[in-house]
């Protein structure tokens, strides 16, 4: 082997130990860099999660309005949510698992005249974190009113008095409704 030769050979071993510390360097001071804060967008970010919460919703009445009190079994009982502020300042709370989105879930404790349970047979929604369009804000003094849904979609009733109670929970913010409604189901 020539002088040449190992010149080149001592040049190439020198010039990849400097790219590995080069890339070394780099990727150290990458890591240890704090990332610069746009305080205009952290602002705008706090406001749209302090709008998405559940504020004041424990201050919030739920009551069930059946639109149908009698039925035969299979037939449709439709059922209304309303929701009535009685407070003197707004309060909002979450759609998700309400009749505000629909039946989606399991939102009732449902029993039949024995007071057996009837199992939910319904779809099981499944979402991402609520954006601002799944809240709603209950003025003070003000009540709203979900559309009708058919309750007896979701839970196969027998004939019989069967109650129906919404059960409330924590990802809507809302409690159980005030009292359950009974609905009278025929055989056909």
């Amino acid at each position: 082997m020539g002088l040449d030769a190992a010149d080149d050979e001592s040049r190439y071993a020198c010039g990849m130990r400097f790219t590995c510390v080069f890339i070394l360097a780099a990727v150290v001071s990458a890591c240890s860099s704090t990332p610069s804060v746009d305080t205009a967008a952290d602002a705008t970010t706090a406001t749209q999660e302090a709008a998405m919460t559940t504020d004041h919703a424990e201050v919030l009445q739920v009551t069930l309005l059946p639109t149908t009190s009698a039925t035969t079994v299979g037939g449709a009982v439709m059922v209304q949510m309303q929701v009535h502020n009685p407070s003197s300042s707004p309060a909002t709370f979450c759609i998700y698992h309400t009749l505000f989105e629909g039946l989606r879930n399991n939102l009732f404790v449902v029993k039949d005249d024995a007071g057996v349970e009837v199992s939910y047979a319904g779809i099981m929604a499944k979402r991402g974190p609520p954006g601002p369009k799944d809240f709603k804000t209950v003025a003070a003094g003000e009540t709203i009113v979900s559309t009708a849904v058919d309750v007896g979609a979701a839970y196969p009733l027998r004939a019989g008095k069967s109650t129906v109670t919404f059960a409330g929970n924590g990802i809507s913010g809302l409690g159980a409704a005030v009292a359950p409604i009974d609905v009278d189901v025929a055989v056909p």
